[in-house]
């Protein structure tokens, strides 16, 4: 427990810190009043509940400080299928959170052949074509 409440605390700091360096001085504001230890002691956050319910309570946290480099908790996601993750209102793909990115257009014009190939052989150039190392769907 201590070393999950220590990362959160970690990266609320860290956070904090490039705001405030970045000039955001109301935002900054605000988080300064922010009660950290209210945010802890949440049933949600809260470091309690079964292994199960603790891991999914890491790897939530971990999606929040990732807030910024969300392929890397994207790519978390795709690993782990935590933490549980629901596509938002605006999904173009059937409301599901995409499994893989497609081909980019430069790929289609430049190397059309190949390009046909490979999309044959994935079932698909598709946000919801689960790649062959994908035997789990997180979805």
């Amino acid at each position: 427990a201590t070393y999950y409440e220590n990362g959160i605390r970690a990266s609320f700091s860290y956070y904090l810190d490039r705001i405030i360096a970045g000039g955001w001085n109301e935002i900054a504001a605000d988080l300064q009043a922010f009660d950290l230890d209210a945010y802890m002691a949440q049933t949600a956050v809260a470091y309690t509940g079964t292994s199960a319910e603790k891991l999914e309570k890491v790897a939530l946290q971990k999606w929040i400080a990732l807030f910024y480099t969300g392929f890397e908790a994207w790519s978390d996601w795709r690993r782990t299928g935590m933490p549980e993750v629901i596509a938002g209102p605006d999904a173009v793909n059937d409301k599901m959170v995409p499994v893989r990115f497609q081909y980019p257009n430069s790929v289609k014009s430049t190397n059309n052949a190949n390009y046909q190939q490979a999309v044959t052989r994935m079932g698909g150039d598709d946000l919801n074509t689960r790649l062959w190392w994908d035997v789990t769907s997180n979805n």
